[in-house]
């Protein structure tokens, strides 16, 4: 596998407040992206854990850490396929559930750990577990992320807990609203000099809490987290203005020869486009929802744009009253969409099992199982298989 310099591993972390209402509308937003996420964590799954099957994400795999007791909390990790080498431990403890994940960045070790905590429970018996997962790691490279439910811009609130976390080298990268007028949702890291940390708090409104991007930038990372993208060139009609307003065009009025001189007229203009123009990538293209509309991808585009603006003007009550009637609509619209298409082929395929149970399949994300088996994952150990012979083996054993 061939390395390049100067990329990127993304992470999206989003309290989500129940897969089952907003999973739609977070996977459309997901599919619309030009650039893929490595890892998506997700607070408030309010799913159980026969239900993990059921919220399949085209090019991930899913994994939860769930309250099969109550309805409430649980937190969940969608895991790029192309990343095999990792491990993940569980806790379900009274204060918060936290699923934590181990796996190379950059041929460095990290460990991710994504907390959800319970509004109700005791702040310092939170932070008396969380110390006693902390004391275990040896990584020089860790992320604390989720929503905590404790305020850091109410330093009397989050000081117990912030000094533990400093205490530890854990130094706090998202001070600003996640919610209303709270950061509930923390981004806590301590690295390597190598890398390099950047934080986007977007008010996108999936639920009541914002979406933030986390960007690790690394000198070294495996293509395999790249996507791949070609060029398009841009004009700077700024620039070309400027430099056709001070052109003499002594070599177009000196010429008698009206058609030489249009010939240089365009060799003129062609020369200040070229020194006019740079090349930035273009993403490659996406395949969107078979249920898609064009209403429906105006509107979703729209909120994207409002939600863009409503992160440069966030005292502007009355763009993020604007914004987040959007998010509504546009969530019940892919709530519709999605039923109408499905109710469609499911009454056009009526007398035909075959073509049924396609469909079923296609709801259920289940399209490709039909392919290689190139991965499996055992339970027993904790780990996943990647080798032929153990996969195979793997499946004899099976009782």
């Amino acid at each position: 596998m061939t390395n390049i310099q100067n990329c990127n591993f993304n992470i999206f972390v989003q309290n989500i407040r129940s897969l089952r209402a907003n999973f739609d509308t977070f996977s459309l937003y997901i599919a619309s992206l030009n650039s893929m996420p490595d890892l998506i964590f997700v607070t408030e799954i309010w799913i159980y854990s026969k239900e993990c099957s059921e919220f399949c994400l085209p090019g991930y795999n899913f994994r939860a850490c769930c309250n099969d007791s109550y309805r409430s909390g649980g937190v969940g990790v969608f895991i790029r396929n192309n990343i095999v080498n990792y491990s993940i431990q569980v806790y379900n403890r009274i204060t918060a559930d936290i699923i934590s994940l181990d796996l190379d960045v950059a041929g460095k070790n990290w460990t991710f750990i994504c907390i959800y905590r319970f509004n109700k429970g005791s702040v310092n018996g939170f932070c008396d577990d969380l110390e006693s997962l902390l004391r275990k790691l040896t990584k020089n490279n860790v992320a604390i992320l989720g929503d905590l439910n404790l305020n850091l811009l109410d330093i009397d609130e989050s000081y117990g807990y912030q000094s533990m976390l400093a205490s530890y080298g854990l130094i706090s990268f998202l001070n600003e609203p996640t919610r209303m007028q709270s950061c509930l949702d923390h981004v806590f890291m301590k690295s390597e000099q190598i890398f390099g940390i950047n934080i986007i708090n977007l008010p996108i409104q999936f639920s009541d809490h914002n979406l933030i991007k986390v960007n690790i930038s690394a000198s070294i990372l495996s293509a395999a987290t790249v996507n791949c993208r070609t060029n398009i060139s841009h004009v700077n009609y700024t620039k070309l203005n400027d430099l056709l307003k001070f052109e003499i065009w002594n070599s177009v009025y000196s010429q008698s020869n009206c058609n030489l001189a249009f010939e240089n007229f365009v060799d003129i203009l062609k020369s200040h486009i070229a020194s006019s123009t740079f090349i930035t990538d273009s993403p490659k293209t996406k395949k969107l929802k078979p249920w898609m509309n064009c209403k429906l991808l105006c509107k979703m585009n729209k909120l994207k744009k409002f939600s863009k603006k409503l992160k440069r003007y966030p005292f502007n009550k009355k763009l993020e009253k604007y914004v987040v009637k959007l998010s509504k609509q546009v969530k019940a619209n892919v709530h519709t969409a999605k039923n109408l298409f499905y109710k469609n082929k499911f009454d056009s395929s009526i007398n035909n099992s075959k073509a049924t149970w396609k469909i079923v399949d296609e709801v259920l994300g289940r399209i490709n199982l039909n392919k290689h088996i190139t991965q499996i994952y055992q339970l027993r150990t904790d780990n996943i298989l990647t080798c032929s012979k153990s996969i195979s083996n793997e499946f004899n054993n099976f009782l």
